[in-house]
């Protein structure tokens, strides 16, 4: 498939005074966090294998366990238009290549349709 269904864009970083908007999740001390925002750009049948792949990733975070000092999924806040992740400068990196392995599986699922659902069978 030759065309983009779906993009996230990253936004410029910002500093955060703890929790992002919304979030129960415990957040790092206020001079250390930073919040990476992320626009999504997506038809209604990408979203939802956004949807699909981001269920998928938790569950193997879950299931598997992260390494010492990966940021987990869990503390990423998505929503229709955008992901919001508060997270330690030092696992910026990490986020980035979390985000860039999501594209990548909703690329995939997307290719991977049946009639123009996404199916359980394209969830890795």
């Amino acid at each position: 498939m030759n065309s983009t269904r779906i993009r996230i864009v990253p936004e410029p970083d910002t500093t955060s005074g703890g929790l992002a908007s919304g979030s129960s999740a415990l957040a790092p001390r206020e001079e250390d966090a930073i919040v990476l925002r992320f626009r999504i750009h997506a038809d209604a049948q990408s979203f939802e294998a956004l949807r699909g792949v981001r269920r998928s990733m938790l569950r193997e975070e879950s299931t598997l366990g992260r390494a010492e000092g990966e940021p987990s999924l869990v503390d990423a806040i998505f929503s229709s238009d955008g992901i919001v992740w508060a997270v330690l400068p030092s696992q910026r990196a990490l986020c980035l290549e979390r985000i860039a392995a999501l594209e990548g599986r909703i690329a995939r699922a997307l290719e991977g349709q049946d009639g123009g659902r996404f199916t359980s069978s394209s969830r890795r």
